[in-house]
């Protein structure tokens, strides 16, 4: 899908979204292409008129650049807002996201990598998750390699709480969270 036809799309959704809700989306889209697809901002206010707006930001992976290797789901959009709101969507499967969680820690550094692998350890079918993780490193041409994990611990460590604590109500112990990532990926290898 070109450039042109997504912007379009996501402008028609956004369209539809200011409609439904009453919340003043802004109408410019702004799409940038880059090495795995397409990033688009949307920007919309809540409660005020002024000052910068909220931006919204989706990430779209071409699909070369992007391997689904499990049915897509159907999933209900869960929410916490008093909306009578009620939407079903295409969605990755959590053994999908885990395999790509735990491909992102050996070829990444971002905290929210070893957060939601953490998470996930319990929610997820790892026999599904190991028959479709190696696929998804030779794809990308990453090496699971555990002490890659220690050898960053540093970096992942300087960026755990600027990057996660305003996502994050109790934001655990990084050196526990640290521990506990490389011992289920040991135990799985």
């Amino acid at each position: 899908m070109g450039r042109a036809r997504l912007n379009k799309l996501i402008e028609r959704a956004v369209l539809g979204a200011k409609e439904i809700s009453g919340i003043n989306y802004t109408e410019e889209v702004s799409i940038h292409e880059n090495i795995n697809g397409f990033v688009a901002n949307v920007y919309f206010r809540i409660l005020r008129s002024t000052g910068n707006p909220i931006k919204i930001k989706l990430n779209m992976a071409a699909p070369e650049k992007q391997e689904i290797l499990l049915p897509l789901e159907t999933k209900e959009i869960i929410h916490l807002y008093s909306d009578d709101f009620h939407a079903r969507i295409q969605a990755y499967s959590l053994e999908e996201i885990m395999a790509e969680k735990m491909r992102a820690l050996f070829e990444r550094t971002r905290p929210r990598d070893l957060y939601d692998v953490r998470r996930l350890h319990n929610e997820v079918d790892y026999v599904k998750v190991l028959n479709i993780l190696y696929e998804k490193c030779r794809v990308k041409d990453v090496e699971i390699d555990v002490r890659f994990l220690e050898d960053r611990r540093d970096d992942f460590a300087s960026a755990w709480t600027n990057s996660l604590q305003h996502q994050i109500k109790m934001l655990p112990n990084f050196d526990d969270v640290l521990h506990e990532v490389k011992r289920q990926i040991t135990g799985l290898l």
